[in-house]
């Protein structure tokens, strides 16, 4: 599991594919956005002109994913990037499972933290496209992250070619295009260092994956 500097969407949504597309047992990537970005899910249409009147244009740039899922803005956040041979831990079992391993993880890492949060148990695996939120965290489904009835942790996948790719958004704080939202550094009881943060990421993906 590496960690790779701030790059541009596109930068990011290359490296993404390429993961994808690679060989080899499963390896990952955690990573921010700069300038920041709006990745829209591989099936959405594009962003509603009227909500992109709310971001700076110098200041996020628009991306389409490989994955589906609704709109993830990249701003105040942590991105995880897993790949490898698609039926292979992580990517074992049915289709939720490498949620079920990656979420599992971060909760654990999360309550360490004092953070209270847990899997969404209540709602639908998916939900049908009318009743899809443009954003990715004003929907949440089961195996979602959520943490005081706000989702935490957006996460998608894309199987192609005998692989699996499975990249989420892990927010840091709220954003004012998503006021509703909550991150974990607005929920923890201690200040928490952003670096702190990744390095605690980077060993946890790194554990998970060393048990494939």
């Amino acid at each position: 599991m590496r960690i790779d500097p701030p790059l541009p969407p596109d930068e990011n949504m290359r490296r993404d594919a390429e993961l994808l597309d690679g060989e080899g047992p499963p390896r990952g990537r955690l990573y921010r956005w700069r300038p920041y970005g709006l990745s829209l899910g591989h099936f959405q249409k594009e962003a509603p002109a009227d909500w992109l009147r709310t971001l700076a244009p110098d200041e996020v740039r628009v991306v389409r994913r490989v994955t589906g899922g609704g709109a993830i803005l990249h701003a105040e956040e942590i991105t995880y990037a897993v790949a490898g041979p698609d039926g292979a831990f992580p990517f074992d079992g049915p289709v939720h499972r490498s949620y079920e391993h990656v979420h599992t993880m971060l909760i654990e890492l999360f309550r360490s933290w004092g953070v209270e949060a847990g899997l969404e148990t209540c709602r639908p695996h998916a939900l049908k496209r009318h009743e899809q939120p443009f954003l990715c965290f004003d929907r949440a489904t089961s195996m979602d992250v959520m943490a005081g009835g706000k989702k935490l942790v957006g996460s998608a996948k894309r199987r192609r070619g005998g692989r699996a790719l499975q990249h989420g958004s892990i927010l840091l704080r709220a954003h004012p295009a998503q006021p509703h939202s909550v991150g974990l550094l607005d929920l923890a009881p201690r200040p928490l260092a952003e670096a702190e943060i990744m390095e605690a990421l980077h060993n946890a993906f790194e554990g998970l994956l060393a048990s494939s």
